[in-house]
């Protein structure tokens, strides 16, 4: 396997994998909701600890998966009108990656001491996780607009992808250090699920451009 495949295939299994994740974890147990009292959320997750340090942890896991991908992308485009501010989209995407691995591990560790019923050591840690989140979230998605907009330039890929790797990005970026619970958040995190694997799988079948414009 060459490099050029393994970064397409990192492309769409990371991602793929992560909101899999995501979506897994919600049909077992409780995700956080401003309309659920955070007491009920942690009783949920009390209940089945097992399984939710599980599909945390595949899905931050998978979203280094994506970093890696991103990282192969970068080297790609090395030396093109749009390769510094993919650059500069990876560190950050990696930087809120980390971020959003303190997130999970809090919400790991709230599911543990929520299961042995010290439900308010647990709401400090749910809390925690949260803040991590917002930053960590917000982070690697502004990350992910950057790298759209590399992409967008350099032109890589059709414009359209770039353009809107671009918007859900910033969009989402936003929204996550604005108001980290909206619904609407579910926006970003499929648009950062279907746009890097769209970008992987044009790469796997060679219809990318890789002129250094």
């Amino acid at each position: 396997m060459n490099s050029r495949t393994l970064t397409g295939l990192l492309l769409v299994v990371g991602p793929v994998v992560t909101l899999a994740g995501w979506i897994c974890l919600g049909m077992i147990v409780a995700m956080p909701d401003p309309e659920v009292s955070v007491t009920d959320i942690l009783k949920d997750w009390g209940a089945e600890p097992g399984l939710v340090k599980t599909f945390i942890s595949i899905a931050t896991l998978a979203t280094f998966l994506a970093v890696a991908g991103f990282a192969g992308l970068s080297r790609m485009m090395a030396g093109g009108r749009g390769s510094h501010y993919v650059s500069v989209g990876l560190i950050l995407y990696s930087f809120g990656a980390v971020l959003g691995a303190g997130e999970a591990a809090f919400m790991i560790e709230a599911a543990e001491v929520s299961s042995g019923g010290n439900l308010v050591f647990g709401e400090v840690l749910y809390a925690a996780s949260g803040s991590f989140g917002s930053i960590g979230i917000g982070t690697y998605l502004f990350g992910l607009g950057v790298i759209g907009f590399g992409l967008l330039i350099q032109k890589n890929v059709n414009i359209i992808i770039g353009a809107l790797t671009f918007i859900v990005g910033i969009f989402g970026g936003v929204l996550s250090f604005v108001d980290y619970e909206s619904p609407m958040i579910i926006i970003p995190y499929i648009g950062n699920t279907i746009l890097p694997a769209v970008v992987g799988i044009i790469i796997l079948s060679g219809k990318d451009s890789t002129s250094k414009e």
